[in-house]
């Protein structure tokens, strides 16, 4: 003990300071790191919603060089295409349509069940009808070109008592897809229309024009149950 006490009374002048720097130590690790944490953390929010300011910034000069009305217009061809709802009076519209400038007799209509797909959703809609095989060509080449998106399912193909006349049943798959609720991501840049799908928008826009199909905006008179599913 008595050496103990000779060796601080001989050392205190270092071991005082040194036990006041170990001290300073643990109160920097307790006290200053976690504030400095907190700080790093508060910059990089910081950082983070500058950038994002400056991409809405960004997004509202362009967003003021749109035209809106080419844009309605834009959307109003596209939805022409690709309803965002089960368009029935569209579909029966460009059934009718196409047998009609094919030479082809519609017996009948039907629906068949709701399906869906990874991309969209659509229906079955079912079209008895009669003429020649030629006819029956030009009815597919139609529908390829044909403004409301539709893919040939399946063909039912039989004799009538008539010659070179053949009663056929397309089964027809017409789609629709729902308006996404979310614009996006703030940080995504506002996504414009390329060329090629303002050319496709084009060619859609003339398909329309060339197949006027009636449609829920455009029909007139007393208007009914749209939807048979529901």
């Amino acid at each position: 003990m008595i050496e103990i006490k000779r060796f601080v009374n001989q050392y205190q002048l270092y071991i005082w300071p040194f036990f006041g720097l170990v001290l300073v130590i643990l109160l920097c690790f307790f006290v200053m790191v976690p504030q400095i944490k907190a700080l790093l953390k508060a910059r990089e929010v910081f950082v983070d919603i500058s950038q994002k300011a400056v991409i809405l910034e960004q997004k509202a000069d362009d967003l003021q060089l749109i035209d809106e009305q080419e844009v309605k217009n834009d959307l109003q061809i596209a939805l022409s295409s690709l309803p965002a709802q089960k368009e029935l009076i569209s579909a029966v519209s460009q059934v009718q349509l196409l047998t009609a400038t094919s030479n082809l007799d519609l017996k009948d209509v039907s629906f068949g069940s709701v399906s869906s797909n990874q991309e969209a959703d659509g229906f079955v809609i079912k079209a008895s009808v009669e003429g020649t095989i030629e006819s029956f060509k030009n009815f597919i080449a139609l529908l390829k070109v044909a403004p409301l998106t539709m893919s040939l399912e399946g063909i039912e193909l039989s004799k009538t008592k008539t010659e070179g006349v053949f009663q056929t049943v397309f089964a027809l798959k017409s789609y629709y897809q729902n308006i996404p609720i979310s614009l996006g991501d703030v940080s995504i840049p506002l996504a414009l229309l390329s060329d090629s799908e303002k050319e496709q928008l084009k060619k859609i826009g003339d398909y329309y024009r060339n197949i006027p199909i009636t449609t829920i905006d455009n029909a007139e008179g007393v208007k009914g149950k749209l939807d048979p599913f529901h």
